[in-house]
């Protein structure tokens, strides 16, 4: 005779078992760097979407996983406030737009191939130095950055406040971005 209360407990070991297993895989995306940008811009309230995010976008048609990431911010007297999320590749670009809005943010998601040329890029900065990645003047407080890239169908803006956003900002349009320009 089956006994169908074992089975039921065995399917639902088994159950556990692949969602345990698929939870590795979705978490496979997620990087310690991730992790390490998110504390280092104290941007730990957005990790849980980042993670979110990242598991999202395997859905879409990208290849493979995103090699960096970035978060625009902005900062109002002692209030720090995060908008997009941009996740890189050699290849492309995802934007999720205002990540605070998780479910409403995951309609935003819009991958961006970083092919052709781009048609300009405007660049605003305010206490901060490209060439030593630091603040111009340490007794003016905060710096931010502004890069601003149109390319052939789309804008690509990303706001950077703070020394550390500003570098990794810095760092993401050197590493991704500046191979637009071929002048």
């Amino acid at each position: 005779m089956i006994d169908v209360e074992e089975i039921e407990n065995k399917y639902l070991i088994a159950l556990q078992a692949l969602q345990d297993i698929m939870a590795l895989v979705d978490e496979s995306w997620y990087r310690e760097d991730f992790k390490d940008y998110l504390k280092s811009i104290q941007a730990w309230s957005v990790d849980d979407q980042v993670r979110y995010f990242l598991r999202e976008l395997k859905n879409f048609p990208v290849k493979k996983a995103p090699e960096d990431i970035f978060v625009t911010n902005s900062v109002s007297g002692s209030e720090v406030t995060f908008g997009d999320l941009l996740l890189f590749s050699e290849d492309y670009c995802t934007r999720i737009s205002d990540i605070s809005q998780q479910n409403e943010a995951i309609e935003k998601m819009e991958v961006i191939p970083l092919v052709g040329e781009a048609k300009c890029v405007y660049i605003t900065k305010n206490n901060f130095s490209f060439a030593t990645e630091t603040p111009t003047d340490r007794r003016l407080g905060g710096t931010e950055l502004n890069i601003t890239i149109k390319l052939e169908n789309e804008i690509l803006e990303l706001k950077a406040a703070g020394l550390v956003n500003c570098n990794h900002l810095l760092s993401m349009y050197r590493t991704y971005l500046a191979q637009l320009f071929p002048i």
